[in-house]
């Protein structure tokens, strides 16, 4: 007579597959908007939706067969999405951000520099790549169709002095090299036309700012930067990037430019992305939805960053890009704290990049 059944042994769980404490929850990680949305205490869900079906050749019955006889499949459609459940809201994560389009044709090439746009070394979708080779050379900028107004924000607040400017540089280690010694990359907003710069804004970055061989990421307050003449924020003309004291031809990257509000207070709006809008007034903020869905309804990604019991804590992060928060939302106010229930993101496909799956999971190992 046979065996009925096998006994399997107890396995007893290792340190490093012990989820530890809350999770964080971010907006825009490593992008000069970053934000911490709150913490996770009920966990969160990854969810990919896989449709796969069997290629068919007309004419022909059944499948159509790879070389070693195994049925060919595709998949119609591979769609991820978060489910954050119990998230305890940290800030009002409501930011409005003007974007500057690399892809417009305003972005020029200038004397003494080469621009042109690039998607393979990009923190977003694509950066432009600035190629200065005079020592004191402008090698992009921007003259807006209409003047750009960086006193107000989408929503018509006001931006303060404190609110920021956002901005990221890429460049390799020997490109570095040519920067350490005296030269500055300048970030300048101009009030005048092009060739007549007298009255600008500036923020110079030395070679000691920098990282080689991966983004460095700023987020400059207004107040920071150094006026040159008499400018003022609002009627910008136009943009640039200007480079000085380099020892030869120097190349670089730049991508993210935006203007972010400075704000830390509380929220009752559970999370940016999904129509959600709000309006300052004098004594409070009034929040609406908006029927509306825009490019800058998206997110640029949600990131779970938590930890696995092991030797110095084991991180993972969960990162899903160009996300809307488009389910039902279902808000809970209750004693001490601002929560949501359930906040489920979907990730999209980006046109530049439409068959790169807009979900990846990073899980560090232990290092003996």
């Amino acid at each position: 007579m046979g065996d009925t059944g096998v006994a399997t042994p107890y396995v007893p769980v290792t340190m490093s597959e012990i989820v530890m404490g809350e999770a964080n929850v971010y907006i825009n990680k490593g992008l000069p908007n970053e934000k911490h949305l709150g913490n996770l205490s009920g966990g969160l869900v990854v969810d990919v939706e896989r449709v796969m079906r069997l290629l068919a050749v007309d004419g022909f019955y059944g499948p159509q067969l790879a070389g070693d006889g195994i049925p060919m499949v595709r998949y119609d459609s591979l769609n991820p999405k978060l489910t954050l459940n119990q998230l305890y809201l940290r800030y009002d994560n409501k930011i409005m951000v003007p974007m500057l389009n690399w892809a417009d044709d305003a972005w020029a090439t200038d004397s003494g520099g080469t621009y042109t746009e690039e998607s393979t070394i990009a923190l977003m979708d694509s950066s432009v790549k600035c190629v200065v080779s005079d020592s004191d050379g402008e090698g992009v900028h921007n003259i807006f169709d209409t003047d750009l107004d960086l006193e107000e924000f989408a929503n018509e607040e006001s931006s303060v002095a404190g609110d920021f400017i956002g901005f990221g540089l890429y460049i390799t280690t020997a490109e570095l090299a040519k920067l350490q010694a005296a030269g500055v990359i300048s970030l300048r907003f101009h009030l005048d036309e092009k060739g007549t710069e007298t009255n600008y804004f500036k923020y110079d970055v030395v070679g000691a700012d920098l990282t080689a061989d991966q983004w460095t990421v700023f987020k400059i307050a207004k107040s920071s930067f150094t006026s040159v003449g008499s400018p003022y924020w609002s009627d910008l003309k136009g943009v640039s990037f200007v480079v000085s004291g380099t020892n030869g031809t120097v190349t670089f990257y730049a991508d993210a430019l935006m203007m972010i509000q400075d704000q830390d207070d509380s929220a009752v709006v559970p999370v940016e992305g999904g129509g959600f809008k709000f309006t300052q007034y004098e004594t409070y903020k009034k929040y609406y939805m908006d029927l509306e869905l825009t490019d800058e309804s998206y997110i640029r990604n949600i990131t779970v960053c938590g930890e696995k019991m092991g030797a110095g804590d084991l991180p993972f992060h969960v990162v899903l890009e160009n996300c809307l928060s488009d389910d039902n939302l279902s808000l809970a106010l209750q004693e001490k704290s601002e929560v949501v229930q359930a906040a489920v993101f979907k990730g999209h496909y980006s046109r530049l990049t439409p068959t790169k799956v807009p979900l990846y999971m990073k899980s560090y190992k232990e290092v003996v």
